[in-house]
């Protein structure tokens, strides 16, 4: 039986996007996404975990997210992703009530 490794992680990550780096408009217009993904992911307020923008101005931004606010951000986009997403962290999640045809390598 193969031993899982557990790596001492990071509890929580800042990531700072600043829009004069970012390579392409597609990738500006992406960031503008998520960041309205994450501001009704705050508006539900029926996650666990951090997700959340901590700086938005007219230079970028900065997100503030933690394992489980990962899953609730994928969870957002797609919820089939939430099982696979949390299971690849080594979350317990529940197991989905149907197939899941996004990831079906994680199941």
């Amino acid at each position: 039986m193969a031993k899982k490794k557990t790596v001492p992680g990071i509890e929580v990550l800042d990531l700072n996007y600043n829009l004069a780096e970012l390579p392409s408009s597609q990738h500006r217009a992406g960031l503008a996404g998520l960041v309205l993904m994450v501001q009704w992911l705050k508006r539900q307020d029926t996650h666990k975990g951090i997700c959340e923008i901590i700086r938005l101005d007219e230079r970028g931004t900065t997100l503030r997210i933690n394992q489980e606010g990962l899953v609730a951000l994928f969870d957002v986009g797609r919820p089939n992703r939430c099982f696979a997403v949390g299971r690849f962290f080594g979350l317990k999640m529940p197991k989905p009530s149907f197939r899941c045809r996004v990831a079906p390598y994680f199941q």
